[in-house]
């Protein structure tokens, strides 16, 4: 007789799991053999979901507007392919953001290119354009890619990675894509955009400086004199950043040539004689016609238009003269549409700087608050993967404020360091360190371009003609990549993309 021992196998559930650990496993392994390809197989998920939300949206725009097409759209002939802008001014494409307002929250962004449509004799295809400032007339892709004005975060769209370190060891505002100021924490990095056209306008990087005037979210409370018949009433909602603002009521009998609505006195704030200062608030007229308000010191005045809008305004002050016995600037309903609509104003965020410029706000409660200055750069290993010692190019796209000599982009180490400066004050003209003078001038923004090798430089500002300068040595010794350089005099800058091929 044969006897056959009981062999125990494996159940259903425990070869399952096995099943289930190897996969898991196996596509830990291809993450880390391959990860950008991985990666781009994300982009790719996600591109297929951004088009379809994109298609719809037109879809129900065509269904409470009796058939049509968006009016850009509508424009376009069959058969051609537009891009779609998503950030103000909209060039080489068409701008949907507007119309397909109540239909979508926002235009969503590829990681890289643009998303386009293709309109047809059936209706309309979508579509994805790989094609950008990457790879044009056949050249490789770039090592460093940092699309701050798309992206919003420190970012290299080449990998996905975050080569960056930032510091500001404060708070910072910023201006939110709603329009409504936004505060960062401490080492937080600040995002701006156009308050009025929400356009995005890039990394903020500032300089530090304090705010001498301690009770910026309470206004009342910092008021030392005014005239009689007047009322002061702080709001907790509604400000320019959503929060607080005080209402002013004036008196329709009040003389507008002897009687002032507010006034500080800053003798006791720590700011020194003979300084620039500049005083900033935010104001409208909340009744929504048009309105103007006055500020002046015992030397200087201004009178401001205002309207349903919350909008900044400022004034600069030299603290000598008067002030010496005086110290204060006074705030007054102007003089045109004379105290209509009960003479009504509302104020927010005052700010008293020593300085020739209002910066971004600082929020203070009841003492003065400084803002600390931010550090951007690269280095170490994050700096040494993108970085080529013999050649490459820089491409930068940026708007300085108030330029002063800056160093825009600054290796850290080498003897000749700058690679693209601000030269001068507002408009006269940017330069390349060790490459040429280049020289330009554009209001509202640059983009530049500079290239070197051990044999030739060159540099291009805002697309025109490159200047050949011939060989330099400016990468020797080379170990950080600086923006806005620490050691410089830091003014306000927007950066909205810098790209780097090797």
């Amino acid at each position: 007789m044969i006897i056959y021992k009981n062999k125990k196998g494996f159940t259903l559930i425990e070869v399952l799991l096995v099943i289930t650990a190897i996969g898991i496993l196996a596509s830990i392994a291809l993450v880390a053999l391959n990860p950008n390809k991985q990666l781009e197989a994300g982009r790719a998920v996600k591109r297929k979901v951004d088009m379809d939300v994109i298609v719809k949206a037109i879809e129900r725009y065509g269904v409470t507007n009796s058939g049509q097409y968006p009016p850009a759209l509508e424009s376009v002939v069959t058969g051609g392919t537009v891009g779609l802008c998503v950030t103000s001014p909209c060039t080489g494409g068409i701008d949907l953001t507007t119309d397909l307002a109540p239909y979508i929250s926002a235009i969503p962004l590829p990681q890289t290119g643009q998303y386009t449509i293709t309109k047809t004799a059936t209706g309309i295809t979508p579509g994805y354009d790989s094609s950008t400032i990457w790879a044009t007339a056949g050249t490789t892709a770039p090592k460093l890619d940092l699309n701050f004005a798309r992206d919003k975060q420190l970012v290299n769209a080449v990998n996905g990675s975050n080569p960056i370190t930032f510091t500001r060891n404060s708070i910072g505002t910023y201006v939110g894509s709603d329009g409504l100021i936004k505060t960062a924490a401490a080492n937080e990095p600040r995002f701006d955009h156009n308050p009025v056209t929400k356009e995005s306008l890039g990394l903020l990087v500032e300089e530090g400086s304090t705010n001498f005037y301690n009770t910026s979210e309470t206004l009342t409370n910092g008021r030392t004199g005014s005239s009689s018949g007047m009322v002061y009433t702080d709001f907790n909602t509604g400000g320019p950043q959503g929060g607080r603002f005080t209402r002013v009521v004036r008196d329709t009998s009040l003389s507008r040539s002897s009687d002032w609505d507010w006034e500080v006195n800053y003798s006791n704030t720590g700011l020194s004689l003979n300084q620039s200062l500049v005083v900033s608030f935010y104001a409208r007229c909340p009744n929504g016609t048009l309105a103007s308000i006055a500020v002046k010191n015992p030397d200087v005045g201004q009178t401001f238009n205002i309207d349903s809008t919350w909008r900044r305004f400022s004034v600069v002050f030299a603290y000598g003269g008067d002030y010496q016995t005086t110290p204060f600037f006074r705030i007054n309903r102007g003089h045109t549409p004379a105290y209509a609509n009960g003479a009504t104003y509302d104020l927010a965020m005052l700010q008293i700087e020593a300085n020739w410029y209002p910066t971004s706000h600082i929020p203070t409660t009841g003492s003065v608050v400084t803002r600390v200055a931010e550090n951007v750069s690269i280095a170490g290993t994050n700096f040494n993967s993108f970085f080529n010692t013999s050649q490459g190019t820089f491409f930068a796209d940026y708007n300085s404020k108030y330029p002063s000599n800056e160093r825009m982009l600054n290796f850290g180490g080498g003897p000749t360091s700058t690679i693209i400066s601000n030269e001068g004050v507002i408009g006269s003209g940017l330069y390349f360190s060790s490459i040429g003078n280049i020289s330009g001038s554009a209001a509202d923004g640059v983009k530049v371009a500079a290239t070197t090798s051990v044999s030739e430089s060159a540099g291009s500002f805002d697309g025109n003609t490159a200047v050949s300068t011939g060989a330099s040595s400016y990468y020797a010794g080379a170990n950080s990549l600086n923006f806005i350089a620490p050691a410089a005099a830091i003014k306000q800058n927007w950066i909205k993309r810098v790209t780097y091929w090797n």
